[in-house]
């Protein structure tokens, strides 16, 4: 899993993204990158563990990790860069186990076996709704739980999920198919220390980067080509 680092000791640490158990998604890189370098940062990319980049961010080892969203628990422990990108979570289904479903709000949800990856945001939104999801490690291990029949729908990242379904099962793709309604919309950020030595300045200048490539359609251009949206 991937770790940014910034070559004047400026360090990025990058989780895995599609499948949270492979590589990472190029898609995620261009824009962070053309920010740092408009703010006069160049960034090396490495792939670590989620676990191990956060712990490395909040112990001051390392400046930020990405692509993380906002939580309320999140925003007692670190300080988040603006937006990158935004990405919309979804419920997937198998056309052996589910079908479509119409739903207003997450507690619709309840009488529905709902799978999902351990760790990530939209957890503590099904708990907080009754839901008890059944959770794996990572993606690639809960889209083969959602064609067994393990349970019947999986949240997920939208862009994700599909990457992952036609990693995972290429013959077999056509048959995941999407709900209608999307769970959420997020927006994903660098999620930075508050000990790494001068954290706040190097976080203002990338946020200086990324207005700058916004202003200059730089960002526009790398989002409409990577298929991406912005915020």
């Amino acid at each position: 899993m991937p770790a940014a680092i910034a070559r004047e000791a400026r360090s990025v640490k990058r989780g895995r993204f599609p499948g949270r158990g492979g590589r990472r998604h190029p898609r995620q890189r261009p824009g962070s990158t053309a920010a740092a370098s408009a703010a006069g940062l160049s960034l090396e990319i490495k792939f670590l563990p989620w676990v191990r980049g956060e712990s490395d961010v909040k112990g001051g080892a390392a400046f930020a990790t990405f692509p993380y969203a906002k939580t309320d628990e999140r925003l007692k422990i670190y300080d988040f860069s603006d937006p990158i990108f935004v990405a919309h979570s979804a419920l997937f289904f198998h056309e052996g186990s589910g079908t479509p479903i119409d739903w207003t709000t997450v507690k619709d949800l309840q009488k529905y076996k709902i799978g999902g990856v351990r760790g990530f945001w939209y957890v503590d939104a099904l708990i907080a709704n009754g839901i008890k999801p059944e959770l794996t490690d990572n993606t690639e291990s809960a889209v083969k739980m959602l064609k067994e029949g393990r349970f019947t729908y999986l949240l997920e990242n939208e862009q994700v999920g599909l990457v992952t379904i036609k990693k995972v099962f290429p013959e077999d793709a056509a048959n995941f198919k999407l709900v209608a309604k999307r769970f959420d919309e997020k927006s994903f950020h660098l999620m930075v220390s508050r000990t790494y030595p001068g954290a706040t300045d190097i976080l203002k200048k990338f946020n200086a980067g990324l207005a700058t490539i916004r202003k200059n359609g730089t960002y526009a251009a790398i989002m409409a080509k990577n298929g991406m949206s912005e915020k």
